[in-house]
């Protein structure tokens, strides 16, 4: 019988059901006990547990053209899963430092963020990096993409996205140009960022404060148009 984790849980991911299946999908969860867990939505049960993982999970996704689940930890390195099976298909393994963010770019590729300051671009079906891209002086703690969901996997060196940084900064890339533009104006860590469709992304900040920034359209950088304090931080 599986049963639920040992630590706090540190990372959530929903996995859809396949086309035709009268499946409720299945929710991934990651934790500090170093496993990963798939459970049935439906009926809150432990259908799997996956382990391989040395340190903490950090982050989970999957990628959209596949049934390959994404796992990030603090053991320097990102795991790909055969969801059907549970079987690790491949360890990435270039990171020097804690793996602290993924995020899948479109169907085979996807980027990761982690202490040793750098940002990597994968394909699922290979050991090796495509490309790194540097720009922080301090751990990227998150990642968000910029575009509405890619299913063009042609189109991966064309997809910005942006990243949340120790440094106090963000940073919004494409793989084909690196970095597009820096925005500064948090006065500590920055722990998470997202991005809204309407150009719009939020920054949250160990300083207390949640700022909302604003792309222009043809602007690759961002202005920031509203800052939100925590009550007791000033």
């Amino acid at each position: 019988m599986q049963v639920g984790h040992t630590s706090y849980v540190t990372a959530l991911d929903y996995l859809p059901p396949v086309s035709g299946s009268s499946s409720s999908g299945t929710l991934v969860s990651g934790s500090r006990d170093t496993l990963l867990k798939l459970w049935d939505p439906s009926t809150a049960e432990c259908q799997r547990s996956l382990s391989g993982h040395e340190y903490q999970i950090t982050a989970v996704s999957h990628d959209p053209g596949s049934m390959v689940l994404l796992s990030a930890s603090l053991d320097s390195s990102v795991r790909a899963w055969d969801a059907s099976s549970g079987v690790c298909v491949r360890t990435f393994e270039e990171h020097k430092g804690p793996v602290l963010c993924l995020l899948p770019l479109c169907p085979g590729f996807f980027v990761t963020g982690s202490g040793d300051q750098s940002i990597k671009l994968w394909a699922v079906d290979s050991d090796a990096s495509v490309k790194t891209l540097r720009g922080h002086s301090d751990s990227v703690r998150a990642l968000s993409a910029l575009n509405p969901p890619c299913a063009d996997p042609e189109a991966f060196m064309s997809v910005s996205f942006a990243s949340a940084s120790h440094d106090g900064t963000l940073r919004l890339w494409t793989p084909a140009r690196g970095r597009l533009a820096t925005l500064q104006g948090h006065a500590s860590l920055v722990y998470d960022v997202a991005a809204g469709a309407d150009g719009a992304l939020a920054s949250c900040s160990e300083d207390g404060t949640v700022k909302i920034w604003q792309r222009a359209p043809g602007d690759v950088g961002a202005a920031c148009v509203q800052t939100v304090e925590l009550p007791g931080t000033t």
